[in-house]
């Protein structure tokens, strides 16, 4: 059964892929394996509610935590989330 209720700020379709944050964390479990999740440029940007063009633009000045896969960007949620974390003195700030 779908979650009927992604986590707040989260984009609903995204919220979808990643799973819920609020009962999931950002790694998930593979046999013994521990794989973690990571986000395309796309996802990143729909995550962050700003353009494809931002994102590469922070990407092009190591604003934002990515590595590459061959010619492609990926960031890793947690780092994504802990990036977030730093940018905010005091943590999230909600309306």
């Amino acid at each position: 059964m779908e979650d009927p209720l992604p986590s707040e700020g989260t984009p609903v379709g995204l919220a979808n892929r990643l799973g819920n944050p609020r009962r999931e964390r950002s790694r998930i479990t593979f046999g013994k394996r521990r794989l973690v999740k990571v986000l395309t440029v796309p996802e990143v940007a729909e995550y962050l509610h700003v353009s494809r063009v931002t994102i590469y633009r922070m990407l092009k000045q190591k604003s934002l935590p990515a590595f590459h896969v061959a010619s492609q960007w990926r960031v890793r949620v947690d780092d994504l989330e802990r990036w977030m974390r730093r940018r905010e003195p005091g943590g999230y700030h909600r309306p």
